[in-house]
């Protein structure tokens, strides 16, 4: 919201620019009421960002968390299908690769 907020008013400030500048009056054009009220409306937006920012930066200061280990236990006992070289067809495959992925190595790329 705050983003389309943002291009409106530069949308319209480059309109009223441009209307300075071909030497138009602007006095009383809808363009100058159009700009207040989007100023006003990321007035009131304001405090919010605010609150969102201090929120952000207390979860980036608590770091990653590394999984429970009853989570990681209940992954590795899931069946994980295992990729068969056929499921693909010819498409990637290269001679003698007929390898298949573990459960290790499927976490791994993810």
């Amino acid at each position: 919201m705050k983003h389309n907020l943002m291009v409106s008013y530069c949308t319209f400030i480059v309109f009223y620019l441009l209307m300075k500048v071909e030497g138009k009056p602007t006095e009383k054009h809808p363009v100058i009421y159009k700009l207040a009220h989007i100023k006003t409306l990321m007035d009131k937006l304001k405090p919010l960002d605010e609150k969102m920012e201090k929120a952000i930066v207390a979860v980036l200061a608590k770091g990653p968390q590394e999984p429970e280990e009853e989570s990681q236990a209940s992954v590795e006992e899931k069946d994980v299908p295992q990729l068969e070289s056929d499921m693909f067809g010819d498409y990637g495959e290269e001679e003698g690769e007929d390898e298949q992925i573990s459960p290790e190595q499927l976490q791994q790329m993810q």
